[in-house]
This record gives structure tokens, sequence and C-alpha cells, in this order.
């Protein structure tokens, strides 16, 4: 997946949540959020974990070979 897929899913799984009410429930900034949504900015697994966890997406790493 790219980045911009990555934000659209994460957009679309928070539904009509505020990204305030998701990034305190992830422990993340708004700002982190919003630039995770619009793959603005590097960010980390952790962060991207975090999140994913809170909107409800499972993440698969897969190693590249």
């Amino acid at each position: 997946m790219t980045t911009n897929q990555i934000g659209a899913s994460v957009r679309k799984a928070r539904g009509q949540r505020s990204i305030r009410e998701v990034a305190g429930a992830a422990g993340l900034s708004r700002h982190q959020v919003t630039s995770i949504e619009g793959a603005t900015t590097n960010y980390t697994i952790g962060s991207l974990l975090a999140l994913a966890k809170v909107v409800g997406l499972r993440l698969y790493i897969s190693g590249e070979e």
C-alpha cells in the first residue's frame, strides 16, 4: 500500500469521529493524525499501529525479500 492509500483507509475507518477524539485515544497529536491521513509526512510504525488499533484496522507487515 502507498502512504496515500494508508491515509485514505485510516480516514474512512475513522468515520464520523473527530480527529481530536481519535488522536487522543491513540496517544497522538491532531497534527500526527492529520499528517497520516493526508500522507504529508513520514510516521513511525508505532504511531500507525496505535492509530490503526483505535480506528479498528488491522495491519499486516510483510518482509519483501
